[in-house]
């Protein structure tokens, strides 16, 4: 892995926030076998930072660790399929709390967000940010902390394979004319026609991944 010394104060924070960063766009790839001394010397660091940074991914599911080594996690195609089922069922249900708290406020600034991915569409990794501002923070009208920390959860341990979801032009293209449909379906406050929409842009999504698994 490549060098990156960190110097600021909060070193755990950091070590978490870069490592989090790599496995997220696969600059760590599933299924990576790394050392714990080796994380600390790219980035300038004690050992001691790192085991905590690592304990925090762990309980997130990105990397399995113990005194032999750090493994970023390899999910199977099978429990990509799971996850995605799960998020199905999930965000069906935020969709449907959130619809009713909807102001005009928050339609501008669905709005903008979409406008903005239009604009992204040849950067892929500020593209998939902006999908998951997009979704996290409508599905944050729900009101539901307790919902929102499951699904919250649930895209982080998906987020190393969205770059599948996001190889192709014509996929890209397709997911982003599913967004304007959902905005759409948003501003109408149309409930069943959103949660049609929803469960289908995210067996989109996992159609996608699984294909270039």
């Amino acid at each position: 892995m490549s060098s990156e010394i960190i110097k600021v104060e909060s070193v755990q924070g950091k070590v978490y926030e870069k490592l989090r960063e790599q496995i997220i766009n696969r600059q760590l790839i599933p299924g990576e076998k790394i050392t714990i001394r080796q994380i600390a010397e790219a980035y300038g660091v004690s050992v001691m930072p790192v085991r905590e940074a690592l304990r925090q991914l762990q309980s997130e599911g990105l990397v399995t660790y113990d005194r032999r080594g750090v493994t970023i996690k390899l999910l199977s195609a099978h429990e990509v399929q799971q996850i995605m089922e799960i998020r199905n069922r999930l965000e069906i249900l935020a969709a449907e709390w959130a619809l009713p708290n909807l102001k005009k406020s928050n339609e501008q600034r669905f709005e903008e967000i979409v406008r903005e991915m239009d604009n992204q569409m040849g950067d892929v990794n500020l593209w998939r940010s902006l999908n998951r501002q997009f979704h996290l923070e409508f599905y944050a009208m729900s009101g539901s902390k307790q919902l929102m920390q499951i699904i919250e959860n649930l895209w982080v341990a998906i987020e190393p394979y969205m770059r599948l979801y996001t190889s192709t032009v014509a996929s890209l293209e397709f997911a982003q004319r599913q967004h304007h449909e959902i905005l759409e379906t948003i501003r109408k406050k149309d409930t069943e026609k959103l949660k049609q929409l929803i469960s289908t842009h995210i067996g989109h999504t996992a159609k996608v991944i699984l294909e270039n698994f």
